[in-house]
């Protein structure tokens, strides 16, 4: 070997072992972790099932020539021969009367909040905090895709900011904003016509203006009879609705869920049972029923399963076909993922958590696993037995998730 090679090898090979060395103590005794807060989450064990809804239902049943303008929204209340609709000879008229509705509302807000003139600072904190609410609340329903809802979240912002312009004094009354409206009411109120009629309601109720063909097929006051192969005919059925009908009016807020059940899945509900279900592809809201009747097919090896209820929203009033998810079972915990767990000596599992910059290893009592999002969630509050002197993972605990020859007792950084 030439002599400068020599040379240079035994100036490099002492430096790159010397490096390769110092590389792995520091891997072994100071190395960075990625660290989460250990949070609660709540979790269901659910049974999917698919069920139509059955209400007391009756058609409006109205030949219409011209506009429609509805006076009440889904899920209203109106009264035996109230007002439900408005018909105009053309869309432009109905849609200036659906302005003037706005500014009359409008116009009311105004007016009640130039008589408060409260101006303390507790009013103020008050007024803050619940803009934030809703602005929080409108998030939620646009998420959720309930723009009408968060339509509604927006006309209560509105209200509050222009309540907290007069507690801050940035305005001292509406008198220019009420004199824009009342013009622009009276220039539409000018070009108005008249309705050329008006539709009442046929029966005292919540209004829900579709009409899908479904209103008549079960007697509402005999569903407790419903077999399976009659919801099973209805799901699959597709009935033509009324050609006439502008709505429907539901003369009884307790409602029916018929569902479909698999008979070994009988074992989770029994009649008389109040649960919790969700109707995902409805709306994320939560919905309080009761198990009032389990009629069994022995030769399908099927259920018909009825839930009553009697909790109503807008989003709720108009559902049929709908996958109904039964919440069977709450689990409230920490939230572990399998990526944090390990394994202590005695096989128990457990995750590391960083406390200063040393790791600790904690147990952890499952109290369910979800295999497909592959996560346990995991007793909060353990107590543990006499003897047992291991520590147990806590909320807001920082966990690792991930990182690399962990041991109770390592620094990282």
């Amino acid at each position: 070997m030439h002599p400068i090679i020599k040379k240079i090898l035994s100036i490099v090979l002492p430096v790159f072992i010397l490096a390769y060395v110092g590389y792995q103590a520091y891997l072994m005794l100071y190395t960075s972790v990625e660290l989460e807060t250990v949070e609660s989450h709540t979790v269901y064990e659910t049974l999917d099932v698919q069920g139509i809804a059955i209400r007391d239902e009756k058609l409006v049943d109205e030949s219409v020539s011209g506009y429609v303008y509805y006076e009440i929204t889904n899920g209203d209340r109106v009264a035996k021969g109230g007002t439900i609709a408005k018909v105009y000879s053309s869309e432009q008229i109905a849609l200036m009367q659906k302005q003037i509705g706005e500014i009359d509302v409008e116009i009311s807000s105004l007016q009640s909040l130039q008589l408060q003139s409260g101006t303390g600072k507790s009013d103020l904190e008050s007024i803050n905090k619940q803009i934030k609410l809703t602005q929080h609340n409108i998030l939620d329903s646009v998420r959720a895709g309930e723009l009408t809802e968060a339509a509604a979240h927006r006309k209560t912002l509105q209200q509050l900011l222009n309540r907290k312009q007069i507690v801050v004094g940035t305005v001292t009354d509406f008198s220019e904003r009420l004199g824009t409206l009342r013009a622009r009411r009276s220039e539409l109120s000018s070009q108005l016509e008249q309705s050329s009629r008006t539709i009442t309601s046929p029966a005292a109720g919540y209004f829900v203006a579709d009409a899908d063909g479904y209103e008549g097929m079960f007697a509402y006051g005999s569903v407790s009879d419903l077999s399976v192969s009659q919801v099973e005919a209805a799901l699959a059925a597709e009935p033509t609705p009324s050609a006439a009908s502008i709505g429907k009016v539901v003369g009884d807020y307790v409602w029916y869920l018929a569902c479909v059940v698999p008979q070994e899945k009988l074992s989770l509900i029994s009649e008389g049972q109040a649960l919790d279900i969700r109707l995902p592809f409805v709306t994320d809201e939560t919905v309080p029923v009761t198990v009032k009747r389990i009629n069994t097919d022995v030769s399908s090896g099927k259920a018909m399963a009825l839930l009553e209820c009697s909790y109503m929203s807008e989003a709720l009033s108009s559902v049929r076909c709908e996958e109904v998810r039964i919440l069977l079972k709450e689990y409230t915990g920490l939230y572990v993922p399998d990526r944090a767990l390990h394994f202590a000596g005695d096989n128990e599992s457990g995750v590391y958590v960083r406390v200063g910059n040393v790791l600790s290893f904690r147990y952890i009592r499952v109290l369910y696993y979800d295999e497909t999002g592959r996560f346990s969630i995991c007793d909060a509050n353990v107590k543990p037995e006499a003897g047992d002197d291991r520590t147990y993972l806590k909320l807001y605990d920082d966990m690792v998730i991930e990182g690399k020859k962990l041991y109770d007792g390592k620094v990282v950084a």
